[in-house]
This record gives structure tokens, sequence and C-alpha cells, in this order.
């Protein structure tokens, strides 16, 4: 029975039923799409709930070999991986054709490694160390440019280590990454359904003698952001107990970027009370960001959860602790957003609020 269901649930979501929703794709979508469907595939098979999923997803994609026939019975990703693998086909007319099959002559897609690995998962083979090689060859082979799709393949190397509400995140933001190229696909119903709702954390009201300017008065001192190989930003400092701060500025694309920071290599700010100048050294760098870079977008996440977890994973901005700092954090990100000429975009979640500047003038 539950065996009938994922093969229901496979067919009834399935994008690439006819060669018309085929057309809607240009040759970097199709690429992209397989990167991603790989991937959420090798994620899914790390997840309890969704393994018999992705095994089965896994068995189903490999069952016709190494992509080489047109089938419009088989998964979103052989159809994916057909295409990549004969690009000159008579079946599938791309978006934008001819500079569509022109950039994917110049993939070196290996059809073969594919298909080993993804029956690998489908046989429970699939080992870490391999799937972390795996991936990094496939982003090689599809010209993988995307910093946030090269962090998903980090996350979810070490998906079992990460704390739930880090797994929600990456999840979510996986899902609007292939939707951005499709707005149905094989993959997104389960993935969909690992998004958990988040405990709602009990808010603490403001501190009436905090004031805004006091925040700023000692931040940690730290060098302004350099930018690495791959478009990205990266700011270091030394803290007084020792313990690295790294603030990271991940470049998705059209001068959009992300933050995040991480404390000694992990991503959890701890409990002893350096929650506000950590905060005011990490937007005191935002602000140098933006006057040296002029971003068109830059956003970053604070968390709600009132005592942090000192384990390794994403965890950003503390808000809700037992000093109540939402309201003070909202005002501060809103008079700089003002004052550089940003506008700020709030969304309040459960469990952390996504604070998104986009500049305005």
């Amino acid at each position: 029975m539950e065996l009938q269901l994922i093969n229901q649930e496979i067919c009834e979501s399935r994008l690439y039923r006819t060669t018309a929703s085929l057309s809607k794709l240009d040759g970097r979508d199709v690429a992209n799409l397989v990167y991603l469907n790989t991937l959420a595939t090798y994620l899914m098979l790390q997840d309890d709930q969704k393994y018999d999923f992705a095994q089965e997803y896994a068995k189903k994609t490999a069952q016709y070999g190494s992509y080489n026939n047109f089938k419009t019975v088989g998964t979103d990703l052989y159809m994916l991986c057909y295409i990549l693998n004969n690009v000159d086909n008579n079946e599938v007319t791309l978006k934008n054709h001819v500079s569509s099959t022109k950039f994917l002559r110049t993939l070196q897609f290996d059809s073969r490694r594919h298909t080993i690995f993804i029956r690998s998962m489908a046989r429970e083979e699939d080992k870490k160390s391999l799937a972390t090689s795996f991936f990094l060859r496939l982003e090689s082979q599809l010209k993988i440019k995307e910093s946030n799709y090269k962090q998903y393949r980090r996350d979810i190397a070490n998906w079992r280590d990460l704390k739930d509400s880090i797994k929600h995140r990456v999840i979510k933001m996986f899902i609007m990454d292939i939707r951005k190229i499709a707005m149905i696909g094989e993959v997104l119903i389960p993935l969909n359904s690992m998004l958990s709702p988040k405990p709602k954390t009990e808010a603490v009201a403001e501190s009436a003698t905090q004031d805004i300017s006091e925040i700023f008065d000692s931040p940690y001192p730290i060098e302004d952001p350099q930018r690495n190989d791959y478009g990205d930003y990266v700011a270091h400092t030394k803290l007084p107990d020792g313990s690295a701060l790294v603030i990271t500025f991940e470049n998705y694309g059209d001068l959009k970027y992300d933050v995040e920071f991480s404390k000694n290599f992990s991503y959890a700010v701890s409990d002893e009370g350096d929650a506000y100048k950590i905060f005011a050294t990490v937007l005191g760098n935002i602000i140098t960001f933006i006057k040296d870079v002029r971003p068109e977008e830059i956003s970053f996440v604070a968390d709600k959860n009132s005592h942090p977890a000192k384990a390794d994973g994403y965890h950003r901005l503390q808000l809700d602790g037992p000093d109540g700092r939402t309201k003070l954090y909202d005002r501060m990100v809103k008079k700089y957003a003002d004052e550089l000429g940003y506008k700020l975009n709030r969304t309040d979640q459960p469990s952390e609020v996504i604070y998104v500047l986009q500049r305005s003038r």
C-alpha cells in the first residue's frame, strides 16, 4: 500500500509529461534542475520519513539505463538527464532552442557516473564520501555557479547533524529555488511535506532601559568584508575568548546577498551575554558592506529561540532572549536601512524573522 502511494505521488506530480512542458525550459534551466533534483533525491534519502520515497524515485529514474531513450513515463530527473545526454534529439524543443543547445554542448555531463550514483541510492549503497565527490564533479560538469546551490550541497552532506530549525530553512529555500525554474515537479510534494511547523517561541518584553545607541557602544573590531573567488564576501575577527567570528555575504546573483555568521566555526551564539555585541558587530559589518558594494538586495535571518543549542549547524542572531531583543533589533535595522537608502521588508515566521533590505535609491 505504501509503495502504491509513492508511485501515485510520483505520477500525479510529474512536470514533464509532455514535450510542451519541456519547451518552457532553456538549457541553463535543464542543467540546474538536473543538479537540484539529484540533490533533492539524496537529501530525502537522509530523512527517515522520506527514505522510502527517495529510494523508489532513484529506482524508477535508473530503470531505463543511461538516459539514451526518450521516455515520457520516466521520472522528471530521467527526462532532464535525457536532454543533457541527447542535445540534438528530435523530441524536445527547448526555450531559446539555438542558444540552449549551444550551451548544453559545452557541458560535460557524465551520464554513466550519474546513473551509477542514482543506482547506488536505490540499492542503499550511497556513502557520504562518495556523494561529496560526486556532487563536486556534477557541479563542474553542469557549470553550476549559484552559491546557494553549493551551500545546499554542503548542508546536505551534514544533514543528520543539523538542527531541525536549520533543516527547515534549507528545505524552504531549496523549494523556492526549484520553483523559480518550475512551479511543479515530482520532488516538490515530498520536500514540502518535510516542512514541519515550528513551535512558537514566547516573546519577552523589551527592556525599557535599553537605548538603541547603547548597542553600538562597543562592537567587536572586525575587518571589512573581502571578496573571494566565488563572488562572496567574507570578514573575520578574533573575539576576546579566543573564538573566531566569521561573517559571510553569499552572492546569489544580480547583486543580491544573504548574510550568515559563525562563531568559532559553529553557528550558535553563546548564552554568556555576548548576543548584543555579536549583533552590533554583524550589523556594523553589514552597514560597511552596503556602503562599499551597494547591493540591490541583502537579507539575513534572526532566530527566535530563547536557548540556542551549542552545536554545529546554522544559527542566526537571537531575538527573543531573557532581555527581550525583538523590538530593539527591529528599530536598529529600520534606522540604518532608512539612512542608507534601503527599504526594509520584515517577514515574521513562528521561529524566525527574515530581514530583507532592498535598495530604493
